[in-house]
């Protein structure tokens, strides 16, 4: 009789652990950034507060890319605003962290402007390859990938340093990934870049910090464009 209640234990956990992987899925991520930390030094002994952070987004851009007639909004609503406030709100934070000498909210620091402009989207799911999935109730993890290109500008409060911050750098995460209602969507993504994390809360998070490094790599970038002595404009 033990033994038979044991059975029946084991299989309540069996059928436990599959509803719960039915009903949650599994998923695998790579995630790829093409801006990353450097760590490489400002010039000059000049610290900045990134005292004002603005994210724009295209407020009709499609899941396949680009809206032909482009619509920039400064929001906090719609598909990137969970991203917005993670970046909005850590950025000066996450700068500190990576570049303490060149970061710092003290009195003394020069106050910069950041916008960051979210210029494209694109998801892309292959047709066989779901074809093959729905066939195969998704033994066959169903694939695809988000790709986001995003535009960092830069200015401050002396007008010749922002001529030479005038171009803005371009960087772009994409994440590859499969989802199946079996342990298959488990198996890592096969690809040759990026970074590999399970499940979809961890993907999210590993977006959320790639593209918040990727930015404070791109304001540090644009600073390094600059002289030390520009930040000190001679008397008119």
């Amino acid at each position: 009789m033990r033994s038979l209640s044991g059975a029946w234990k084991s299989l309540a956990w069996l059928v436990f652990l599959f509803t719960a992987v039915f009903l949650t899925g599994c998923a695998s991520y790579r995630i790829n950034a093409t801006l990353k930390p450097t760590g490489a030094p400002v010039p000059g002994a000049t610290q900045f507060n990134l005292t004002d952070v603005r994210y724009v987004v295209l407020t009709n851009v499609s899941e396949s890319g680009l809206s032909p007639f482009p619509d920039y909004q400064m929001t906090g609503k719609g598909q990137f605003a969970d991203l917005m406030a993670v970046v909005g709100s850590n950025l000066m934070a996450e700068a500190v962290a990576a570049y303490p000498k060149t970061f710092s909210t003290a009195p003394s620091a020069l106050p910069l402007q950041v916008t960051i402009t979210c210029v494209n989207n694109e998801t892309a799911m292959n047709t066989a390859a779901i074809c093959g999935s729905c066939i195969t109730l998704t033994i066959v993890p169903l694939h695809s990938s988000d790709e986001k290109t995003y535009l960092v500008a830069t200015r401050c409060g002396i007008e010749s340093v922002n001529q030479r911050l005038a171009q803005p750098v371009t960087f772009k995460i994409k994440d590859v990934n499969w989802l199946s209602i079996t342990p298959t969507g488990w198996i890592p993504v096969p690809a040759d870049k990026g970074e590999r994390v399970l499940g979809t809360d961890g993907a999210i998070k590993m977006v959320n910090d790639a593209t918040l490094k990727a930015c404070v790599e791109a304001v540090v970038g644009q600073l390094r464009r600059i002289q030390p002595e520009a930040w000190t404009p001679a008397p008119k």
